[in-house]
């Protein structure tokens, strides 16, 4: 799954970076401003809702936030290597053992 995940998160990017470069007159603020947007969507918004799905009064939140941003393939990405470190998560008591993975 680990190296699965790179290749599918360079094959989309490339894409994504293609399609972001013409919302841009230069190239190289095209490249600044891909690379800030993808750092903020992508691990800020993982941690973000990884935290607020941890309290019940956030969940909601999280999960609206959640359909927003997953245009993102960074934050599809980097939701998918923390969803493998945490996967062992449920033998420590943080989460339920039934919890569906797609139940947003």
């Amino acid at each position: 799954p680990f190296i699965l995940n790179l290749f599918l998160y360079g094959m989309s990017i490339v894409s994504f970076t293609y399609l972001f470069s013409w919302l841009f007159k230069t190239s190289t603020r095209a490249q600044y401003m891909a690379l800030i947007s993808y750092i903020f969507l992508g691990y800020g918004f993982s941690l973000a809702t990884f935290i607020m799905d941890i309290f019940p009064s956030t969940r909601n939140a999280s999960k609206i936030i959640k359909v927003i941003v997953r245009f993102s393939p960074s934050y599809c990405s980097s939701r998918a290597f923390m969803n493998l470190a945490t996967r062992d998560l449920p033998f420590a008591g943080l989460w339920e053992i039934d919890d569906p993975p797609f139940d947003w």
